[in-house]
């Protein structure tokens, strides 16, 4: 029977339970500089494993950092995000993920005087007026994203939902602050997953996305920085991107009407450059056999290709 080791014992009862603590952990050890930095953010688990080595340390030094562990454990019983507060994050799809995220960088919170706060959510046209006066390279408006040292370009869905759990349990703004802000995204979220946009701008094909994309830069000067250099998204960052561009229900709903039309007549467009106009003559009797075959008279052309189509292959010539 193997022997348990007192050490993993040790490190195992004081790990914490818990997504939430387990971040709030790890930010308070790094913090301090008692954990090493890494290339990449680690993940959850990757959070765990470096948390249980450090607290198997403890128990092997005892060299007084039994004392910094019970301040740890005393910080993490405080009030603050819990698992089920940010369960949630975790059930976004791709496209609602994105969007929570560059919600989340474009929102800076106002603590004023008398203690109560304001809450900005900045939009693209904003950031354009505003960046030089904000941070200078537009990238990010949330100051508490920065300060945290968060990843400005993660380049998957599991990196994003990491950002977003680790703002909220490791920002530094009050709970109540914090729990507004995610009252405001999550509404915000809601309401954009019910837009026409999210279902025209749906990711249908690849050759839709490139010219929706192309008509964002062209018409309305997006995307902006961040949005740009996410490679790893390209539908994600066409509706997040017009999500918005605008606080009003109205612009955005007229801009939508705007782009729906240019798209339908790019299709139109392309459409009609491919085919050719004959004149064909025949007896009254052929005529209405073609539209009654054809299932009407708009679709009489689509019903001659296909017969020409068919012959064409019977003879060999088809390609």
């Amino acid at each position: 029977m193997a022997v348990r080791s007192p050490a993993i014992d040790f490190a195992n009862r004081h790990l914490p339970k818990g997504k939430a603590k387990v971040h709030l952990m790890y930010a308070e050890l790094f913090n301090r500089g008692i954990l090493p930095p890494t290339i990449e953010p680690p993940t959850i688990e990757e959070k765990r494993q470096l948390i249980s080595t450090w607290l198997r340390g403890v128990y092997r030094k005892q060299d007084g950092s039994e004392q910094l562990l019970s301040k740890l454990e005393r910080i993490l019983e405080v009030p603050n995000f819990q698992d089920a507060d940010l369960r949630w994050i975790d059930e976004l799809d791709t496209s609602m993920l994105y969007t929570s995220w560059l919600i989340l960088v474009r929102t800076s919170v106002i603590v004023n005087m008398n203690g109560s706060f304001t809450i900005n959510s900045f939009s693209p046209r904003d950031w354009r007026d505003e960046q030089d006066a904000i941070f200078g390279d537009g990238l990010v408006l949330n100051p508490d994203y920065i300060s945290l040292g968060l990843d400005q370009t993660p380049s998957s869905k599991e990196k994003i939902r990491q950002c977003l759990w680790e703002f909220f349990i490791t920002s530094c703004q009050k709970t109540d602050v914090k729990k507004q802000v995610l009252r405001n995204l999550n509404i915000r979220v809601q309401t954009a997953k019910s837009s026409q946009w999210f279902t025209f701008a749906k990711g249908d094909s690849e050759e839709k996305l490139d010219w929706l994309w192309s008509y964002l830069k062209k018409e309305l000067s997006l995307p902006y920085l961040i949005s740009e250099r996410m490679l790893a998204f390209k539908w994600e960052r066409i509706f997040a991107e017009f999500e918005l561009l605008d606080r009003s229900h109205n612009v955005k709903l007229a801009e939508y009407e705007k782009a729906k039309k240019a798209y339908k007549n790019s299709v139109r467009v392309k459409s009609d450059g491919k085919k050719a106009r004959i004149n064909l003559t025949l007896d009254l009797e052929a005529k209405n056999l073609l539209t009654e075959m054809a299932g009407g008279p708009r679709l009489q052309s689509q019903l001659i290709e296909k017969l020409i189509y068919q012959e064409a292959a019977n003879r060999g010539l088809s390609k």
